[in-house]
């Protein structure tokens, strides 16, 4: 009877891939003799108990395997499973290949596993089994062998065991064609085309081990050219060839059905959720302070956990499948009653796969770090509630993934970070204000921040693969900035993310970073501060960066889709009354291959523009303006370029009918008025 083994279906963690590189390096060089004390390793646990039993599936299977044998077979096909799923896993096995077919040295059954396996990671496929090919085929195969054979000044042993073991397994005779490259080209089938070039550079490939007659033979060279295949087809084939090394790695794979099912006596595969046998989780009070000292370990595990007094750690606190309450009790000095998590230096924080819930409005953080002192902090699946004023402290590195963090109003965390920052798969959502009361914002720089960051690291931090989501928004309690580093060190990456306002009307949801790509962002208002927007997508926003830089702004490969406000206003610089000089606009801002597209009529200048901008390969189309689509403000020595652009149906109200604002006038006091050139318009199409 098989049974089935499932793995469950989550994103693949750093120490997942840490525990199956020393499992591959374990496994693969113990004895038997070794085994037991393997099992006791953290990465036998980690790795094994992904994996439970179809119909047990409160049982892991880290207690269930007994032999070395089945820990060795039960790699193999996780790494199968697994290298689909993970490119960091797939390249693992790549660079590890020696080592996993050191599994199968004394197992043909797990060797046939073992070169599935490299085939999936390197991509090896065979199109057709020779034995399956048609008459046709196996006698124009036959044909390019023994073609092939000619042009070489002599064919080795391994070439004509190669060839006589080939015509075998075709049951043909020698064969030979008076046009060969007609014949290739009449084949219908080009899955079998491929299976005889496959053959054929197996072939050459023998005479050295290597490609390398293909340099100077250029008969041979010719001969490969007859298939009409592309130079990247003929390099893949090429490299399945040498994935093989020799004659028997090459021989085996025609000698063995590894891409056939086997009568398992267990199936491997992914599910999505795993059912538990519900863990009931006991009630923890902590009402007495904990100190975790340095070097200690303190694991909080399947607890509802009620803190209203102090826990200090110096070590490290795990906690892990737990609901943790916060701020149920107020801190309170004159009776002092503290409910907070004081991390020391070099202490380590992990919450994992639990739920975190603020129950009222505190102006302290829940997490502090000490004066001075730098902490660890990784956040992993884990479900934040209504939490704000959550963790305020210095940090070597911080590490969130898969986390939720649900009507966050403000202030979840502030932190100045000296190693590394990533936030990563992490879901934000705002449906409401929490269930308690919070007090109006004070408009300081920090308290409409949800994530700030302050960054004393040369290392970037990373904001990637994050979604937004809001659905109601209060103007006086509600963060406006939603991430932000801080401006002097603003090393600040924000990713493949995406921005959504779900209400009518737009809003300011800042964010201040050092480089924006490949990020969404519907419906919002003074989003960035930045210095680098790339392959982005705005559509229905406006004030993409209303605030001045003194440095250029850069902005390529980005769509501005159903605009119906300014995009970029710009604030001018100061001039007195006295001033015969126009005031002149702060933007500088290069566009290179942007889209920008209307609906409805803007009412002020839709781009405006200062010195140093340009603007190059850039589409418009549907913009409706009271004004000027480019509005420009420079001096008389300067020049903007504007090339390469197709204006298409644009339009204005202005009675000059001008889109562009190419020319500026100014007072002088000898010479009267100067009327000077400000836009260099080149190669465009007004259409």
């Amino acid at each position: 009877m098989k049974e089935n083994l499932l793995v469950l279906n989550r994103n693949i963690e750093s120490e997942d891939i840490d525990s199956i590189a020393l499992a591959i390096k374990k496994i693969s060089t113990s004895s038997e003799n070794q085994f037991n004390e393997l099992k006791k390793e953290r990465w036998f646990n980690r790795l094994f108990n992904m994996i439970t039993f179809s119909n047990k599936k409160n049982i892991r299977l880290a207690e269930q395997i007994s032999t070395l044998a089945q820990a060795q077979e039960i790699l193999v096909r996780i790494l199968l499973l697994l290298s689909e799923k993970s490119l960091e896993i797939s390249e693992l096995v790549k660079n590890n290949t020696k080592d996993i077919e050191k599994l199968g040295e004394n197992d043909i059954y797990l060797l046939n596993r073992i070169k599935k396996l490299e085939d999936k990671v390197f991509g090896i496929k065979r199109e057709i089994k020779l034995e399956n090919l048609s008459l046709q085929a196996k006698e124009i195969l036959s044909a390019c062998l023994k073609k092939l054979s000619t042009l070489f000044d002599y064919t080795n042993d391994n070439q004509k065991l190669y060839v006589n073991f080939i015509l075998n397994l075709l049951n043909a005779g020698r064969i030979e064609y008076d046009n060969l490259e007609f014949a290739i080209n009449e084949l219908d089938s080009n899955n079998e085309k491929t299976q005889i070039l496959i053959s054929c550079l197996e072939y050459i490939y023998l005479k050295n081990n290597n490609f390398n007659i293909l340099k100077t033979n250029y008969q041979i060279l010719n001969f490969i050219e007859m298939f009409y295949f592309s130079e990247k087809k003929i390099d893949e084939i090429k490299n399945q060839v040498e994935r093989d090394s020799n004659f028997d790695g090459i021989i085996f794979r025609y000698g063995n059905d590894y891409n056939e099912d086997f009568d398992d006596a267990f199936l491997l595969d992914f599910i999505d959720d795993i059912e538990e046998i519900e863990v009931e989780k006991e009630d923890l009070y902590i009402n007495s302070m904990i100190n975790i000292k340095e070097g200690e370990i303190y694991v909080i595990e399947n607890k509802n956990i009620h803190i209203s007094s102090m826990i200090n750690c110096s070590g490290t606190l795990e906690i892990r499948n737990c609901t943790l309450y916060y701020n149920e009790t107020l801190n309170n000095e004159v009776k002092k009653i503290f409910n907070k998590i004081n991390l020391g230096n070099n202490s380590i924080l992990k919450i994992e796969n639990s739920t975190v819930i603020c129950k009222n409005y505190d102006k302290e953080f829940f997490i502090k770090g000490e004066d001075l002192k730098k902490s660890n902090i990784y956040l992993k699946n884990t479900i934040f509630i209504d939490c704000l004023n959550c963790i305020n402290s210095d940090v070597i590195n911080v590490n969130i993934k898969n986390c939720n963090f649900k009507n966050s109003i403000r202030d979840f965390f502030k932190i100045n970070v000296y190693g590394d920052f990533l936030m990563k798969d992490c879901s934000i959502i705002q449906e409401k204000l929490p269930d308690f009361k919070i007090p109006i914002k004070e408009y300081a720089h920090n308290n409409e921040v949800l994530f700030y960051i302050s960054n004393s690291s040369k290392k970037s931090a990373i904001f990637t693969n994050n979604k937004v989501d809001i659905y109601f928004y209060d103007n006086e309690r509600q963060y406006s900035q939603l991430i932000t580093s801080n401006y002097s060190n603003r090393n600040l990456i924000v990713k493949n993310s995406i921005f959504n306002n779900h209400l009518e009307n737009k809003f300011s949801l800042k964010i201040t970073a050092e480089y924006v790509d490949n990020c969404a962002f519907y419906s919002l208002s003074n989003i960035l501060k930045t210095e680098n927007i790339n392959s982005c997508f705005f559509e229905n926003c406006s004030f993409i960066c209303q605030e001045r830089n003194s440095n250029l702004l850069y902005i390529k490969n980005t769509e501005f889709r159903n605009c119906s406000d300014s995009l970029f206003p710009s604030t001018r610089d100061y001039i007195n009354e006295y001033s015969l000089r126009p005031s002149y606009y702060h933007n500088k801002i290069i566009f290179e291959n942007c889209k920008f597209s209307g609906n409805g009529l803007i009412k002020e200048n839709f781009i405006e523009l200062g010195c140093s901008s340009q603007i190059k390969n850039c589409e418009f189309s549907n913009i409706s303006m009271k004004n000027f689509l480019i509005s420009i403000s420079i001096d008389e020595k300067s020049l903007i370029l504007i090339q390469n652009c197709v204006f298409k149906n644009c339009t204005t109200e202005r009675k000059d009918k001008e889109i562009i604002k190419k020319y500026e006038s100014m007072q002088r006091v000898i010479k009267g008025e100067l009327i000077y050139k400000m836009a260099e318009i080149k190669d465009c199409q007004f259409i």
